[in-house]
C-alpha cells in the first residue's frame, strides 16, 4: 500500500519526527484524582464539611479524571437501616442501599480541577436540623454532565431533587445510574446476581 500525507500512520509519525529531530507531540496525560481527608466542625445551629479533591496521583482511591475546566463535588448524609447496613472492615463504616436510607442532599459544588500535583478543598454547609438523625457522610465527584433535571414532586423524589430539581446520576446509565468520577468512603457492586448493584460505603462522622 502507498501512503501519502494523509495516510501515515500515527506510528510512522512519530518515528519520522525523531528522525528528523523534532519534538514528538504526544497527548496530555490524564490527571488521576481522588477525595480524602474529610472533616466536620459545629459552630452554633451550623455544620461545616470539608473534603479535599487531591490531584497529586496518591491519594487512596485516586482514579483518572477526565480532560475538563471543572467538575462537581456532592456530598449526602445518611441514617444508616440496620436491615439496610453491612459493616465493612474499617470502624464506623457501613454499606448501604441508597434508595431506601433515610437522606439528605446538600447542594452540588462546581470545582474548578485542580493541576496535576495539586489539590483544592471543597466546603459544604448545611442547619443542623437538616442533618437531624443523620450520622454517616459520602462524598463524590462527578463531570458537570452528570447534574439532571428530576421530578421534584415525585413521591419517592431524593430530598436533593426535592429541593434543588436535580439529581447526580451517570448520564448513560450504564451502572444503576452510579458512575462517578471518585467517591469517599467508596463505592461496592455487586454482580454476584448477574446485575450490577451498586452499593455505597458511607463513614460516620458523629
Amino acid at each position: 500500500m502507498r501512503f501519502t500525507s494523509s495516510t501515515i500512520p500515527s506510528r510512522s509519525l512519530l518515528v519520522a519526527l525523531l528522525l528528523l529531530g523534532a519534538p514528538p507531540v504526544l497527548a496530555k496525560p490524564t490527571l488521576s484524582c481522588g477525595l480524602t481527608r474529610p472533616a466536620m466542625e459545629t459552630s452554633g445551629s451550623k455544620l461545616q464539611f470539608r473534603i479535599t479533591l487531591d490531584c497529586s496521583g496518591k491519594a487512596p482511591g485516586s482514579r483518572p479524571f477526565p480532560s475538563q475546566p471543572e467538575v462537581l463535588v456532592g456530598l449526602t448524609a445518611y441514617k444508616p437501616l440496620p436491615g439496610n447496613a453491612k459493616s465493612t472492615g474499617t470502624a464506623g463504616r457501613k454499606i448501604i442501599t441508597d434508595d431506601n436510607t433515610p437522606s439528605f442532599d446538600l447542594p452540588a459544588q462546581r470545582v474548578p480541577l485542580p493541576k496535576s500535583g495539586a489539590s483544592r478543598v471543597v466546603t459544604f454547609q448545611a442547619n443542623t436540623k437538616d442533618l437531624a438523625g443523620k450520622t454517616h457522610w459520602l462524598f463524590a465527584a462527578w463531570p458537570l454532565s452528570a447534574l439532571q433535571p428530576c421530578e421534584s414532586k415525585e413521591t419517592y423524589a431524593r430530598s436533593g431533587c426535592r429541593r434543588y430539581g436535580y439529581v447526580l446520576v451517570s448520564p448513560d446509565r450504564s451502572d444503576d445510574g452510579i458512575e462517578p468520577l471518585a467517591s469517599y468512603p467508596g463505592l461496592v457492586i455487586d454482580e454476584s446476581t448477574g446485575n450490577r448493584k451498586a452499593r455505597w460505603i458511607v463513614e460516620k462522622f458523629r
